[in-house]
């Protein structure tokens, strides 16, 4: 999540919060973000970070200041996948080799390479998971190099506004017009922004 509200509020990636922060939320990961606001300016700033409730949980701890610290667990909308499609099945030679459970579910997508020459284009997923996305492609795309993958998320937030996962990280698997991506971070954003 990226906000810049114009207020007093402090926003960190986990790994970056305080340690009087982190120590709140014993569940949290890396990439999951803290939000430390002052009493003055929780009515501005509080439903702009409650607003992904329904992409991911968030979760408030109230000090004796007035002051809120919230936890937003990105991480955690991979496991909300569940609800939208179904359980992806283990690879055609019968092992599994991917390190976390997939969902098989069909989003949109692009995509870009980092490397040279630059590929982009679009597709969809194939199926989602905490680790990574297996999506199309349009052409073979190199294996072992970095790329991003922005998927329209299926749930969109309660105003309506359409959701995007940024997915980035490296090309595990690819093959003709298929590739795996295994993500080293991710972060929500609102469609168009």
């Amino acid at each position: 999540m990226a906000a810049d509200t114009g207020k007093r509020v402090r926003l960190w990636s986990f790994r970056q919060a305080p340690r009087e922060f982190q120590r709140l939320f014993p569940g949290a990961r890396n990439a999951d973000w803290v939000a430390q606001v002052l009493e003055s300016e929780r009515p501005d700033v509080e439903n702009f970070l409650l607003r992904w409730r329904p992409i991911y949980p968030v979760t408030a701890v109230k000090f004796a200041d007035q002051s809120v610290v919230y936890w937003g667990a990105e991480t955690e909308a991979m496991a909300s996948l569940a609800k939208w499609g179904k359980p992806a099945t283990g690879s055609p030679e019968g092992h599994e080799r991917r390190s976390g459970a997939r969902v098989q579910i069909e989003c949109p997508s692009r995509y870009e390479t980092q490397s040279e020459p630059q590929q982009v284009g679009i597709g969809h997923t194939i199926d989602l998971g905490s680790g990574g996305i297996c999506f199309t492609t349009e052409s073979l795309l190199p294996k072992d190099i970095e790329a991003t993958v922005l998927v329209k998320w299926p749930v969109p937030l309660e105003d309506a506004e359409a959701v995007e996962l940024r997915a980035v990280g490296k090309l595990v698997r690819t093959e003709a017009m298929k590739a795996a991506l295994h993500m080293k971070t991710l972060s929500f954003l609102i469609e168009g922004r």
